[in-house]
């Protein structure tokens, strides 16, 4: 049987998604089908398997966000996220926020192409010589060790990270920015990946067992991704290197995943509300509570972006404009700048005003603006509060901004730095998707992408050196 990239796969899904919700809705079926044609034209613009690779990521971040949680929504409108709002949503409602979703990702795509086709695309040829993660691995690996002590020590010590934790002491919390997970994760990866068989047996050994407290640092964290981070490696490298695969593979990978997301909702659940029982004994109380439909709810709606959406409208329609105005506000350029600022250096505040997560959090989730809480809308519900009628020009702009980056990307000479950018940038890219507050993550983005370079000129220093 002959093997396909995963893109090929991920359009047969939206075409048979829009069969099914045909069968539901006639306009709700027609969006899912007009998706499938504008992941069909988009890819078949470039010739590039890389930019195909980034304009797949685009569709994928899009389809996660918003075409996945139809699949409960549309069938149990009473499942609506967020109850503090409305009960239920209704299927107009969802398919509007569908609509706008569709059109936003042709508006993103369309400013992403124009910048990818107005300059012409130069492959640059891997440096000679350039060993980089192997000549320094002790290097890279000491440096890793000693920041995911100081992370460990910080979250198990001083509680510094735990979701939920109030009355935090977060005077070193900072430290925490000089490494984050997912950059310790795709290190690994590129070690397990493209140099297991030139690694000596304590070097693999080494190599796994800091994948492994890694993905145990974030679990103590009780944050879900503490599985997915390390998924999303192989799924971004599979991306990138255009791998085929049967479809046979692809079926059995897609039900790990599954199994995968399932297990990590259930553990982080557990780790977060365990009482005074232990972890295990938490984690199977909700397992055996949990009915298909309940967990399948609790992880598509975690998604985000179609109950934000839905939201965004019900906010916008709301008598009580003092939220509307509140989040239009924090969304604004100058507050989004001045968070940032916040996230990106330490100890310094460059304003004291509610962040857009903190409001949704309480106007949205419902929770005490006393409770340790960020919330979410998802992308487009971000665009829609800042850009109003004008989201398609934001739109654009982003494609342009994200077109940009993964041009610089392309032309990175070693291929390792080059697969660690763009990991980097398609997780970017899905965080923010997902999520939408510009300030948390275009901060969190920055930090990585300066402590990476950093890193990178310090480790070619020593390594000149000795």
């Amino acid at each position: 049987m002959a093997g396909y990239p995963v893109r090929y796969y991920f359009l047969g899904v939206m075409l048979l998604m829009s069969f099914y919700f045909f069968s539901l809705n006639l306009e709700t079926g027609l969006i899912f089908f007009l998706f499938f044609v504008l992941g069909i034209l988009s890819l078949s613009v470039l010739q590039s398997v890389y930019y195909k690779g980034v304009i797949f990521i685009i569709l994928f971040s899009v389809a996660a966000g918003y075409f996945v949680r139809p699949v409960v929504l549309v069938n149990h409108p009473d499942l609506f996220m967020y109850p503090n709002i409305s009960s239920r949503t209704d299927i107009d409602t969802i398919n509007r926020a569908l609509l706008y979703a569709l059109s936003s990702t042709m508006f993103w795509l369309a400013g992403f192409l124009f910048i990818i086709k107005g300059i012409k695309d130069r492959v640059v040829s891997e440096r000679a010589n350039s060993d980089f993660m192997m000549r320094n691995y002790v290097i890279i690996n000491g440096i890793i060790i000693l920041l995911t002590i100081v992370r460990l020590t910080l979250a198990i010590v001083a509680k510094v990270g735990i979701k939920g934790e109030a009355d935090v002491d977060v005077t070193y919390a900072f430290l925490l920015r000089l490494l984050s997970p997912e950059m310790s994760f795709i290190v690994y990866y590129v070690y397990l990946s493209r140099y297991w068989n030139r690694l000596t047996f304590r070097k693999r050994i080494l190599v796994l067992l800091m994948i492994l407290i890694t993905g145990y640092s974030i679990f103590i964290t009780g944050s879900k991704t503490f599985i997915a981070i390390f998924g999303l490696c192989f799924f971004f490298d599979f991306i990138y290197q255009n791998k085929k695969i049967k479809l046979i593979t692809f079926s059995i990978l897609s039900v790990i995943g599954v199994v995968l997301i399932a297990f990590s909702f259930i553990m982080a659940a557990a780790v977060k509300f365990k009482g005074n029982g232990t972890v295990m004994d938490k984690a199977q109380s909700i397992a055996n509570s949990e009915e298909v439909l309940t967990l399948g709810n609790a992880i598509t709606q975690r998604m985000i972006g179609l109950d934000g959406q839905i939201a965004t409208y019900m906010v916008n329609d709301l008598s009580n404009q003092k939220i509307k105005i509140d989040l239009t506000q924090s969304y604004s350029p100058k507050q989004v700048i001045l968070h940032t600022l916040n996230i990106i250096v330490p100890k310094i505040q460059f304003t004291t005003t509610l962040s857009s997560a903190k409001l949704i959090s309480i106007y949205i989730n419902g929770f005490s603006v006393n409770k340790v809480h960020a919330g979410s809308l998802g992308l487009f519900a971000g665009i829609y509060f800042m850009s109003g009628s004008l989201f398609f020009l934001f739109n654009i702009a982003l494609g342009i901004i994200v077109g940009l980056f993964f041009i610089y990307v392309r032309r990175q000479r070693n291929n390792d730095l080059k697969f660690i950018l763009f990991f980097v940038g398609a997780y970017f890219i899905l965080r923010m998707v997902l999520s939408g507050n510009f300030d948390l993550i275009i901060g969190e983005f920055s930090i990585e992408i300066i402590t990476f370079f950093f890193y990178v000129k310090l480790i070619s220093f020593i390594g000149a050196k000795y």
